[in-house]
């Protein structure tokens, strides 16, 4: 499979639409935009053995989906936002797929683009929807810096801004019990001593 091919697969993956939930989580709405979480993308395919998907730390591997824009009213920031963090959310489902360290790279470089656009927004008027972006970004960069970068300070750096962000999460109840899980244990790694491996 070619690289625009397995990009395309993600894509298609995670646009698929989560579970409703009686609780309306899957919805946030900013700034007059309505987004819609979609289903959890797999990371491995069909052939590859269940001990390559645990093998890793927790990605956040929804995307959303634009409902109800207002082009004429609007900015256009919160839906830029949500298309780039789902571009890069494509490039680390197909490089993880296709073990790409030029698409993890890619990968990145949208994270960061994304977080850019939401650290424009003062915290004090985030909705929860939108904290839970800014933490998916969050964690999924932590991820890569730590897993594919091997940059630990870095990492740590994008949890500890994680971790912020859980605790209004969880307060409000606003987080799947499976992305807690996650995110808790993205927050619980210890990067490896390098000074007593010297």
């Amino acid at each position: 499979r070619t690289s625009l091919e397995t990009i395309k697969s993600a894509v298609e993956i995670t646009s698929t639409p989560g579970p409703r939930r009686s609780d309306g989580d899957v919805h946030m709405e900013c700034s007059g935009v309505t987004f819609e979480w979609s289903g959890v993308a797999p990371l491995v395919s069909p052939t590859d053995s269940a001990i390559l998907a645990s093998a890793h730390s927790f990605i956040f591997r929804k995307c959303l989906h634009i409902h109800g824009s207002d082009v004429a009213n609007n900015d256009l920031s919160e839906e830029s936002c949500a298309i780039i963090y789902n571009l890069a959310l494509a490039f680390h489902c197909a490089g993880r797929l296709n073990n790409s360290s030029q698409h993890m790279g890619r990968a990145l470089q949208f994270y960061g683009l994304s977080l850019s656009i939401r650290q424009k927004k003062h915290e004090s008027t985030k909705l929860m929807g939108e904290r839970l972006l800014d933490a998916a970004i969050l964690n999924n960069m932590g991820q890569l810096y730590q897993q594919e970068c091997i940059n630990y300070d870095v990492a740590r750096q994008c949890f500890k801004q994680l971790s912020s962000r859980l605790t209004m999460l969880t307060q409000s109840g606003f987080l799947d019990n499976r992305d807690l899980e996650g995110f808790v244990m993205n927050l619980m790694l210890e990067p490896p001593n390098l000074a007593a491996a010297a």
